[in-house]
Parts: C-alpha cells; structure tokens; sequence
C-alpha cells in the first residue's frame, strides 16, 4: 500500500507532508486540466489515473504515518517549523 501511495503523490506532484486539503485543492486543478469534457477524449486515460490516485490518497488520511514512520506529535513538529 506504500508504493501506491507514493506513486499517487508522485503523480499528482504532492509534496509528501501536504495536508488533505492541499491533496483536494491539486486534484480538483488536475481534474479540470484533463476532464474529458473540457479537452476532448484524448485525455481520457489521464484523468482516470487521476481519479485512481486521489482515490488511493482519500481511502489513507494517515498515509504520513505510514510514509515515514511517525507519530502524529512529530508531524505536527515538522508542519509548525515549515
């Protein structure tokens, strides 16, 4: 489940600390960029891979703890010195 995680990130080009609404906000900017609708079918594969990836990312709210191994206290550390 790792690796799906860190590809999803990857792909969406998410820093990994981002926080769930940063995940939303990217997901809704790829989704527009390549939705079908807006560009013809030949980004119909893309989106789906996008819907995937977020998809992977919703379903694990705790994948920071998962990435790197830390407690909850140690990610709010990181996230209060950024």
């Amino acid at each position: 489940m790792i690796k799906k995680i860190k590809k999803a990130l990857e792909f969406m080009d998410i820093p990994p600390l981002s926080s769930i609404k940063d995940i939303k906000r990217q997901y809704k900017k790829l989704s527009k960029k390549y939705h079908p609708d807006a560009t013809g079918s030949s980004n119909d594969r893309m989106f789906k891979f996008i819907n995937q990836a977020y998809a992977v990312l919703r379903k694990n709210p705790q994948y920071r703890h998962d990435l790197y191994n830390l407690s909850y206290g140690e990610i709010r550390l990181m996230l209060d010195n950024l």
